[in-house]
């Protein structure tokens, strides 16, 4: 499973107690889409949230559980652990169904009754809910959110989930990848600005 030093990356630390969060720009799903997130909780009972983007979309942690709330209908995806963790949310809304990948493996097969993206893309958070009145944040590590236009499959979740799989072959999330819509690998480790590195923003 992941573990810090498969990525050489910085992550950033959030704290409920200090009202820490980011607010990421407006990123228009598409019908296939995919999101990515690598999290290292450090409270697993509060309701905290990890990813949000209005009332539209909640990616959340309760009670060492992962949920996603999907246009308003909240499902269970699976348990969270105190670990380092990379969470992936395969999206096919032409079939209301949402893959859910913990450490690239399939974790779940959720269904929604309305998986279609919002007409208008609005601005998403991190670690946090509520725009410009934050409520439920998240205690604990971030280390990076990717957002994808297309479905991808198990070996392309595998490779960015794993650590140096051979010479010249190395994982993560390619920033020359052409369906990424938006990539943060939050290695900023000072200042107030989140880079994004995906090249269709």
């Amino acid at each position: 499973s992941p573990r810090k030093n498969f990525y050489r990356h910085n992550s950033i630390e959030f704290n409920a107690a200090f009202g820490g969060y980011a607010n990421l720009p407006a990123i228009g799903l598409h019908d296939s889409a995919t999101i990515e997130i690598v999290v290292q909780p450090f409270d697993l009972a509060s309701r905290q949230t990890l990813l949000s983007n209005g009332p539209d979309f909640e990616l959340y942690l309760e009670n060492a559980q992962f949920y996603l709330s999907i246009n308003g209908e909240a499902k269970v995806l699976g348990p969270a652990t105190s670990e380092f963790q990379y969470l992936t949310l395969v999206m096919d809304s032409g079939n209301d169904r949402v893959y859910y990948y913990r450490n690239s493996t399939l974790a779940s097969t959720v269904n929604f009754a309305n998986l279609s993206p919002a007409a208008t893309p609005t601005g998403w958070q991190l670690a946090a809910r509520g725009g410009s009145s934050p409520e439920n944040f998240f205690t604990g590590l971030i280390d990076e959110v990717a957002f994808f236009d297309s479905l991808l499959t198990i070996n392309e979740i595998q490779l960015h989930a794993s650590p140096l799989i051979g010479e010249g072959i190395e994982s993560g999330v390619s920033v020359g990848d052409a369906r990424l819509l938006a990539y943060f690998p939050l290695d900023e480790g000072e200042g107030s600005i989140l880079e994004d590195y995906g090249p269709n923003l």
